[in-house]
């Protein structure tokens, strides 16, 4: 069977009207499946960067406060990250400095829609930080030292930026519990340990 009519011209083929409708879906499906498949693996990514993020966050608090050596609090935080973001393979790296604590992390997130459109995977970063008043690295200051005073005070400043942004019963707490610290020491003109 012959496409066209014998009394059907080639202008009269493209003038014709019937039948766009398939044309057109098929031509435009290929990029509509391309922004469908964008869209899933965006949402994989964004969830597996939430994911990690909250991993770090946490991790990161929890070797702060933890009081324990630096090589520990590494090791506590990339132990909380992999246990808070299950089915990321995460890299995790720590930094620890005086008063400073940095957990970085990444993982691969597999992108299964866009594999076939040339983007097989993507890696996303995240990073959390910790500001401590307290030394992080360790450390005590004798309080006969002629730069006690000076410490103290840049201690203090550094704790009312900390605690800002917490009610005032909670930045009466610690302030009372820091006061009672140094007076303590003065008390006893011994040293005032400011971490392990």
């Amino acid at each position: 069977m012959p496409l066209l009519p014998e009394n059907a011209s080639l202008r009269g083929f493209l003038a014709e009207k019937r039948g766009n409708f398939a044309v057109i879906f098929a031509l435009t499906l290929v990029p509509i499946m391309a922004l469908g498949g964008a869209a899933v693996d965006y949402s994989r990514i964004y969830s597996a960067e939430s994911k990690l993020q909250d991993a770090t966050d946490a991790g990161a608090l929890a070797a702060a406060t933890s009081g324990k050596p630096i090589n520990q609090m590494q090791q506590l935080a990339e132990d909380f990250v992999h246990a808070n973001a299950p089915g990321l393979d995460a890299a995790v790296k720590t930094t620890i400095n005086s008063h400073d604590l940095v957990v970085e992390a990444s993982a691969t997130v597999p992108l299964p829609v866009l594999s076939a459109f040339g983007k097989p995977e993507m890696v996303v970063s995240v990073t959390s930080q910790v500001e401590s008043v307290m030394p992080l690295a360790g450390g005590s200051v004798a309080v006969n030292d002629p730069g006690f005073s000076r410490k103290v005070a840049n201690m203090r400043r550094k704790l009312a930026r900390a605690t800002r942004r917490m009610s005032k019963y909670q930045r009466e707490a610690i302030t009372r519990q820091v006061d009672l610290a140094i007076k303590a020491a003065q008390s006893r003109q011994g040293a005032v340990r400011l971490a392990n």
